[in-house]
């Protein structure tokens, strides 16, 4: 499971800590980042997203989820739906760090 993974001195850990939880920007590229380490080239294959948007198309509102091995790491809403990625992205992060600690 992912949370074994990150646990002790894993090479993930100093990727969570640099995280900015208050800047949107590169959260997932962090992310991927973190993934890479942990799976090396399949990790594209441990990482899903769904999205969905409520709300006139001229102006919707948009909601991501992330799933690491089909587990629901986290969760973004936002205006745009690259946004909502990287909410979701912080989430993800938030939540691995907290497991973590």
């Amino acid at each position: 499971m992912l949370e074994s993974q990150i646990q002790g001195s894993s090479p993930v850990r100093p990727l969570i800590q640099q995280f900015r939880p208050r800047s949107l920007h590169g959260a997932r590229v962090v992310l991927n980042n973190m993934l890479q380490r942990l799976y090396g080239s399949s990790a594209p294959g441990h990482i899903r997203w769904e999205t969905s948007f409520q709300g006139p198309p001229h102006n919707p509102t948009w909601h991501a989820t992330a799933y690491i091995d089909d587990v629901d790491y986290g969760h973004g809403t936002a205006n745009t739906k690259g946004e909502a990625y990287d909410k979701a992205a912080i989430q993800v992060l938030e939540n691995l760090d907290r497991k973590r600690g």
